[in-house]
């Protein structure tokens, strides 16, 4: 038996025991919490790097190759006036065209034709050159129209898509001859009712040898080139594309989004030419710039220019010695991954890998369930709160957009980012609510539903969206059965952190790409890519409620 003074003294030992170890734990958390800002942090850094346009080549580039800088001097030329039908700029945008051809050696054919432009007559003059192949299929035509809107000199629409042809054309003519016949389709009219493209279509004897065609048009000053829409039955082109270029970038979202909403660029025409397929490419950061004075040349950015460049020349040299019209294939599901490595599988997968992802989260529940690890009620706890994360993000960007979003605002850039921050503190908020009366993984499993659910939605009815559902539950499955399975599972661990952190890559890889492109190409919309930033939140629970500082709530 101790007596007081030895009681006394054990108990003054112990006070800096129990000390440090507070300050051990409080550290550690902070050090957790700290590893998982910066996880989270270079995941979007690197994820939105991938809609990075390649580097601009210089003037010194080899004469075979596609040169931004070389590219930009024409845009400079012809950016220096508007160019609305039949302005002095629109003449002097004429001259330019039929002087350049003749520099590079070829003909240009200048096609004059009367149209109706809202009941008013105009004169639409189309012009035109065609390089001989060897042993020609049905040509290939590269279009990008000439005029501009009255209220800017148009130097992302569309100086830089007549720059792309006319450097492609010269960097095609410096190689060894292509097998098909190439079109260089400079159209007049865009701007005003594709009138140039109709007149090519219906009048010109040279579009009845046309099997494909490729239009460049654009719809800002800058950011990467899409391919946003492709002809049906495209399996095969859409693998000569990925072939024919090392930046490939496309997905079948906006595929699906412009077949049901066209655009109104030329190749709303030039499509209607019998048996040609046809890809249409643009870019649109800086949007704010488009059809207004500021879209001018200070605002271009040349690796923008370099990119459009990479898929003509590309696209011509690699399709110019196929046999045109390319083996009508079945549609694909595509997206990029890695940056530039485009994953494509057949759009018949799209139900099958919703059913399987169903079936498996709902495995991934029964097991937890059986374990006590989850809970109905925690299920749909979880539910509700990705729910509320959801209408929270976008009632915010709402909002904002009603508030003081303008296009017209030259800070317009910094609204995303604004967008950006309402959603992920609607999620923090909203968890950290949530978290106190249900577990990590009862919030990450039921949130993963309202996912498995829009994925079978968009599986039946719009295929080419459904990799953006799918593909992230899907794949965050092991990561969630991990969780509920093993002991102390929902902890911030070292390993659990690895694990949760290697579950949400996909998602980020996919999700943040598109959230990027989408504030870029939807800037009167920007619910749509803050909707989807949400989502891709609620996948994100277990490094949500570790940034919070929480732990599993009690039972």
């Amino acid at each position: 038996m101790k007596n007081l003074s030895e009681s006394e003294g054990d108990s003054t030992m112990s006070l800096p025991a129990v000390a440090s170890a507070s300050q051990f734990t409080a550290s550690r958390h902070r050090s957790t919490r700290l590893v998982t800002a910066v996880f989270l942090l270079a995941a979007f850094a690197l994820a939105a790097y991938q809609t990075r346009p390649p580097k601009a080549l210089g003037a010194d580039a080899p004469p075979v190759a596609f040169s931004a800088a070389r590219a930009m001097g024409h845009v400079e030329a012809l950016a220096a006036h508007p160019r609305s039908v039949e302005s002095p700029g629109h003449t002097a945008a004429q001259a330019y065209l039929v002087n350049t051809l003749s520099r590079l050696g070829l003909k240009a054919e200048i096609q004059v034709t009367p149209m109706q432009a809202r009941r008013t007559p105009v004169q639409v003059r189309n012009i035109a050159a065609r390089v001989p192949g060897s042993d020609p299929s049905r040509a290939i035509l590269l279009s990008a129209h000439y005029d501009s809107v009255p209220a800017g000199p148009g130097a992302g629409d569309n100086a830089v898509g007549v720059a792309v042809l006319l450097e492609t054309a010269r960097a095609l003519l410096a190689g060894p001859p292509v097998k098909n016949d190439v079109i260089f389709l400079f159209t007049d009219a865009e701007e005003i009712g594709l009138l140039g493209a109709q007149a090519f279509r219906q009048e010109h004897p040279w579009a009845r040898d046309v099997g494909l065609v490729i239009n460049f048009d654009n719809r800002g000053t800058a950011g990467p080139a899409y391919l946003f829409e492709i002809s049906d039955a495209h399996g095969q082109l859409l693998a000569e594309f990925a072939a024919s270029t090392p930046y490939p970038l496309s997905n079948s979202l906006t595929y699906d989004l412009v077949r049901h909403n066209p655009v109104g660029t030329d190749v709303q025409q030039l499509k209607r030419i019998p048996e040609a397929a046809y890809l249409n490419f643009s870019f649109g950061a800086r949007w704010q710039n488009y059809h207004n004075p500021a879209d001018n040349l200070a605002n271009v950015d040349p690796a923008s220019v370099q990119h459009e460049g990479e898929y003509a020349l590309g696209l011509a040299r690699r399709l110019g010695d196929k046999r045109l019209p390319l083996t009508a294939t079945s549609n694909a599901v595509w997206f990029n991954a890695f940056r530039w490595v485009m994953v494509r599988y057949p759009v018949s997968w799209a139900l099958p890998l919703a059913a399987i992802t169903v079936l498996g989260l709902a495995g991934v529940c029964w097991v937890g369930l059986r374990r006590t690890r989850l809970s109905f009620r925690g299920l749909v706890k979880g539910a509700v709160a990705f729910l509320a994360v959801l209408i929270a993000g976008v009632g915010g960007a709402v909002l904002i957009d009603l508030a003081v979003y303008s296009p017209k605002l030259s800070h317009a850039d910094l609204f995303p980012p604004l967008f950006a921050a309402v959603a992920g503190a609607a999620a923090l908020l909203t968890y950290k609510v949530f978290a106190r009366s249900t577990g990590l993984a009862d919030l990450w499993a039921g949130g993963a539903f309202a996912w498995a659910a829009v994925a079978v939605t968009t599986a039946a009815l719009v295929p080419g969206a459904s990799y953006l559902f799918t593909l992230p539950v899907l794949l965050v499955l092991p990561g969630l059965l991990y969780t509920v399975v093993a002991a102390g599972g929902e902890q911030p661990t070292p390993r659990n952190l690895a694990v949760w952190s290697v579950s949400a890559l996909p998602a980020i890889s996919l999700l943040v790409p598109a959230v990027v492109t989408f504030y870029s190409g939807l800037p009167d919309m920007p619910q749509v890519p803050t909707a989807l930033l949400s989502f891709l939140l609620g996948l994100l629970v277990p490094h949500l409620l570790t940034l919070l500082g929480r732990r599993r709530a009690e039972a």
